[in-house]
């Protein structure tokens, strides 16, 4: 752009005419700056007058000198400008972007100039505000801009007047009182003169221009005419007139009316008349028209009350930012911390203001994370710093610190901005990265696998030492594409260098998958490589690189041949070893069938010794009770009988069901309703170690099942679940609706493509390797001990899912839990409700025993025939109900209880037991007959135990030993 040398002459003339330049810091000036700076959010701000070869800067903030060249400016270009400049990002703008202000210090990439213009309209320079990094500014923020520009001006224009009145004011001074008072004003003051009556007598041309009443007009007026009504009303004009009189002078600011109404704000006072120091009757009114300067500070007003309601737009922003922000004092004490600190950490406002913040930083990184802050401090630099913050939920994440320091119009350090950016997401996945880029390399090494890396742009190539072992060269030495044809082998060269030209062509694009025998450039060993590779295209369809592996085969190579050498006499050697192999698979499944009769014999043993205990007990007191005419208490024991012959019955049932030879059952059940049923019992048989967590969707689909297989089987999973985790731990049971689809019966060949409920038992316990997980369906596979388990427990949930047209999966990996999945078809239809039924409680009298028993028959046996030899008796099932009993002040003779109990053992109850009561005499019940004989430690001194099933006399006769002693 072209300036014009008479218009530039005009300007500097303008600029010359408020004889500004290389004049002191003025505070109205600096006070401008610091609040553009601080409206705007950048840390430089400058009023900057455009000289001739120079520019000076009258008030500036954070940059420290007062005057700098006219060839680095951006303001010199600024005032070409209509009125505005913006430059978002100088390095991307053409005319910055090569400027030593923006290439060197201070680096400077955003500005924006608002220019200061005189009355006739000739820029003499800008206020302008400049940052360090690329910015925006909002249509608020630079319309804020002009008028702080707008004031820059109107305080050149103010102090241009004030000089021409103290020129005036001096020429003045030997002139006598009355023309000192109207020389002093000139155009600028309204001077007035007034009889006693307040009639005008005389009208300066000032006082024309103030409230245009020409002087013909004016004279003969009464003065109050100037007032406005209301000031009228109030009776100011003879106030005003009688202050004059009494004190000599009084002051006049306030609104006026001119000659068409409307208003005017005069600044000045009315005086007595007087002339050699008498009275001459009237008064002398000389006043200012200062309504530009009202309006101006009523928009001053108006900008500040736009900067206060800007600050309350900066906190409403901040409490919504995605990040945390914090602002601290020149002392580094945290004045303000965003909404989003207080959600993040959970502090309470009066814990984190200060340096309370520190609270909420990791014990080990505090040191650290204070260390830096205060450093920064004192250096009043920028600060930054990574630590881990305490979340709201207790637990710790990353985030990364980083502040600015903030200075006044003055270069005062007024403390940081800063914010707070949770980074613990980012360093996960960094981690991953760094992890699986460790990984891929152990893996190609592991695998003995070479990268290549061709770039077609310039034809150079990248081998690692491996690849060019494989070519017969040394590790140091450099390698390009003639390299890699040469020494391939002449038979080979052509249809690899095919395979390649294929791979890199746009319209081909093919998989270079290709392999060759190399020739050793240093060596002349041949060797058999396998490469594989993909062309990298731009966006243009160009090939710009080829990356791929390749990998030394030889030794593959001379095994294919040798298999193929071998091959004529494969058949004979099959066949033989085809016949040694029958003879070890038989002499194996011999074994097997062995190991699977002791597995099952010792694994059942448990449960029927539970049951028979149960038959035998209630037989013998229905043979006692008919004898002594007691019929009234038969039906009782005959079904408690009953009861346990249909256990060993149902345990008859599952043991059939691995074959899928029972006979179901299948009716419409509620799944939510089974399972919910089941929670109580869940939990007693799971103990306090384990915790267990239901989430049953409200939508569930009937199910066509047997119930009581259904529950078997759920039990079934709970204990193995339970089993799995030895330390304790967390079991969910989910229910949900799901559809298996074709693709899925594809896969499954058991399964058919439906609607299914589906069951979910999930655990944390050890998991299951995919070898286990491959057998767990095996019939006498189990990963217990010998008498622990059958073996057939999975077997038998696999059959009765097959039988009952439903399905079964396993989900596990080892240290990371199992989850196995029960799918049960969908039925349409209306469910059947099955009340429940609770059992009933003896009691008795006589010396007090506690039986703890988790078998209901067993413990009703046992508590019966305590009440037949008079004694009183307390029951519980297990650990969790007996402990609070034998912990209370109730007196207790005699414990009699089961070993294997969910929860706690009966040893360990008897431990906790004789912490209360040391001399407590323990008689244990148990069905492992062979666990009790090999345990020889197992029982201390008052200890005694009955092996089930067990007669009644005998139970009888131990109790009484065990009383008498």
């Amino acid at each position: 752009m072209t300036v014009d040398r008479d218009r530039e002459l005009q300007r500097l003339a303008a600029l010359a005419s408020y004889d500004v330049l290389d004049t002191p810091r003025e505070p109205s000036f600096d006070e401008i700056a610091a609040l553009a700076a601080k409206l705007c959010g950048v840390p430089i701000a400058v009023v900057n007058l455009i000289g001739d070869g120079r520019q000076f800067f009258k008030a500036e903030v954070g940059l420290g000198v007062r005057e700098t060249p006219l060839e680095s400016s951006f303001c010199a270009k600024a005032i070409l400008e209509e009125d505005f400049l913006l430059v978002p990002d100088a390095t991307q703008d053409q005319r910055f972007k090569c400027n030593p202000l923006v290439v060197g210090e201070p680096h400077l990439r955003f500005y924006a100039g608002a220019l200061l213009k005189t009355e006739s309209g000739l820029p003499i320079g800008t206020l302008c505000v400049l940052d360090h990094r690329p910015r925006q500014l909002t249509e608020l923020q630079q319309e804020a801009l002009r008028v702080l520009a707008h004031q820059v001006m109107a305080q050149l224009e103010l102090r241009r007047t004030l000089e021409e009145r103290e020129r005036q004011h001096m020429e003045a001074l030997a002139s006598e009182e009355r023309y000192r008072l109207i020389l002093d004003s000139a155009h600028e003051y309204a001077i007035i003169t007034m009889d006693e009556s307040r009639r005008i007598t005389s009208w300066s041309s000032g006082a024309e221009a103030a409230f245009e009443w020409t002087e013909q007009d004016a004279i003969g007026r009464s003065i109050d005419e100037l007032f406005t009504p209301e000031d009228q009303a109030a009776g100011i004009p003879e106030a005003e007139v009688h202050q004059a009189a009494v004190e000599g002078c009084a002051p006049d600011v306030r609104w006026h009316q001119r000659a068409d109404g409307s208003r005017v704000f005069m600044n000045g006072s009315t005086h007595p008349l007087a002339h050699g120091g008498a009275r001459r009757g009237g008064y002398l009114k000389i006043a200012r028209n200062e309504t530009a300067l009202r309006q101006q500070s009523e928009e001053l007003a108006r900008t500040r009350a736009e900067l206060v309601d800007s600050e309350a737009r900066f906190r409403n922003m901040a409490d919504n930012a995605p990040v945390m922000m914090w602002v601290t004092d020149q002392s580094g004490y945290c004045t303000y911390l965003n909404r989003g600190w207080y959600e993040f950490t959970g502090q309470a406002e009066d814990a984190a203001i200060g340096f309370g913040w520190l609270d909420a930083t990791h014990p080990e990184d505090r040191a650290e994370a204070e260390r830096a802050f205060v450093e920064a401090n004192a250096a009043q630099v920028p600060f930054r710093v990574e630590y881990r913050l305490r979340h709201a939920d207790g637990g710790y994440r990353w985030a990364i610190d980083a502040a600015s320091p903030r200075f006044g119009a003055d270069g005062e350090y007024l403390g940081y901005v800063g914010s707070v950016i949770d980074i613990q997401d980012r360093r996960e996945a960094e981690e991953r990265i760094r992890s699986s880029e460790q990984q891929l390399r152990l893996a190609t090494d592991a695998a003995e696998i070479g990268m290549w890396d061709v770039n077609l742009d310039n034809d150079t190539l990248f081998w690692p030492p491996r690849v060019k072992a494989m070519f017969g060269i040394s590790p140091d030495v450099s390698v390009s594409m003639a390299d890699f044809y040469a020494g391939l082998h002449p038979d080979d060269r052509e249809h690899a260098s095919v395979a390649f030209a294929a791979a890199v062509d746009p319209h081909t694009r093919a998989v270079y998958d290709v392999e060759y025998r190399t020739v050793g450039k240093e060596d002349q060993v041949v060797r058999w490589v396998a490469a594989k590779g993909r062309g990298v295209f731009d966006e243009a369809g160009v090939c710009r690189r080829a990356i791929g592996t390749a990998i030394d085969i030889t030794e593959r190579k001379k095994i294919e041949q040798a298999l193929k050498d071998l091959n004529e006499t494969l058949e004979q050697r099959v066949a033989e070893e085809v016949d040694q192999r029958l003879k070890v698979e038989e002499a194996l499944r011999q074994a097997q069938k062995m190991e699977a009769v002791g597995q099952l014999t010792g694994g059942i043993a448990h449960d029927f010794n539970n049951m028979l205990t149960g038959v035998i007990g209630s037989l013998d007191l229905v043979q006692r009770y008919i004898a002594s005419g007691k019929m009234e208490r038969v039906g009782r024991y005959i079904d408690a009988a009953t009861t346990s012959a249909h256990r060993a019955a149902a345990l008859t049932e599952r043991l059939l069901a691995f074959g899928r030879r029972q006979s179901l059952d299948l009716r419409p059940v509620s799944v939510n309703e089974l399972v919910g049923g089941m929670e109580d019992m869940l939990r007693r048989t799971l103990g306090e170690q384990v915790a267990l967590a239901t989430h049953l969707s409200p939508d569930l689909w009937a199910g066509s099942t047997d119930a009581n297989q259904f529950e078997s089987a759920l039990l079934n999973l709970c204990i193995n679940a339970r089993d799995a985790m030895p330390h304790g731990g967390k079991l969910t049971i989910e229910t949900a609706n799901t559809h298996l689809d074709d693709r899925y019966a594809r896969d499954h060949a058991e399964v058919s493509p439906g609607d299914y409920v589906v069951i979910c038992v999930s655990d944390s316990g050890t998991g299951m390797a995919q070898t286990t997980i491959e057998k767990a369906f095996e019939p006498f596979f189990t990963t217990k001990p010998v008498g622990q388990g059958t073996g057939l427990g999975l077997s038998m949930i696999y059959g009765f899912a097959r039988q009952s047209g439903g399905h079964v999966r396993i989900y596990s990996e080892l240290g990371q839990g199992t989850t196995v999945k029960l799918y049960v078809p969908r039925y349409h239809g209306t469910l059947e409700v099955v009340p429940e039924q609770k059992a009933t409680v003896p009691v008795g009298h006589g010396e007090t025993v506690l039986v703890v028993e988790d078998d209901h028959s067993v413990r009703m046996i046992v508590l019966e025939v305590l009440d037949e030899l008079g004694y009183h008796a307390i029951e519980a099932t297990d650990g969790q109900t007996a402990i609070p009993v034998l912990q209370s002040d109730r007196k207790i003779d005699l414990l009699v209880s089961d070993v294997g109990l969910p929860g706690l053992n009966g040893r360990q109850i008897a431990e906790i037991a004789r912490q209360h009561r040391p001399n407590l005499r323990v008689l244990f019940i148990t069905g492992y007959a062979q666990n009790a004989a090999v345990r020889g430690g197992f029982l201390d001194h008052g200890m005694e135990m009955i092996t089930k099933p067990f007669a009644l006399d005998a139970l009888a006769t131990k109790i009484r030993e065990m009383l008498r002693v």
